[in-house]
């Protein structure tokens, strides 16, 4: 009972963190408040995720961790996150950088097996909800999150609210 009651104080001390921190770009109060709720939604959602990913199975049938794989096999498994674009749009900012990002290009126009997803369950589910879920749904929790990332920049207000949680 003890720790049911200290999960729920902490579930309530974030929600209320996510609550203050959106007051603080102006949203009004009850706005404030369903984006909290709808970021804590979320938040309990990927959590859901995180628990269904068989941890022992990896331990138990691939020791030295899990096999590495290729781009075309992260595209099927995991088609609502842009993996392919967003390395393609890296290697194709290389020349800004003076670099040619060859072994990117590389990678990429091969399909060459070089990426090791950790925890392959957890995002295929977050890929599965990218795409059942409208854009609009994720708004809140990112906007709470990119808030709460940059609050130590925003000012004393904003970090005291993180201090106080």
């Amino acid at each position: 009972e003890a720790q049911a009651k200290w999960k729920q104080l902490n579930f309530n001390a974030i929600q209320q963190e996510f609550e203050s921190l959106n007051k603080l770009t102006g949203y009004g109060d009850d706005e404030a408040s369903n984006a909290a709720i709808a970021t804590m939604n979320t938040e309990i959602a990927l959590a859901s995720f995180y628990a269904q990913e068989p941890f022992d199975y990896y331990v138990q049938n691939f020791p030295g961790g899990l096999p590495d794989t290729n781009l075309s096999t992260l595209d099927a498994s995991m088609p609502n996150l842009p993996i392919r674009r967003t390395l393609e749009k890296i290697a194709n900012a290389c020349e800004k950088y003076n670099t040619s990002c060859a072994g990117l290009r590389q990678v990429i126009q091969e399909d060459l097996t070089l990426f090791n997803v950790d925890m392959p369950v957890y995002h295929q589910r977050i890929s599965e909800a990218i795409g059942e879920y409208p854009a609009e749904s994720w708004i809140p929790f990112l906007r709470s999150h990119v808030i709460k990332g940059w609050a130590p920049v925003l000012g004393n207000q904003f970090e005291t609210v993180l201090l106080k949680s």
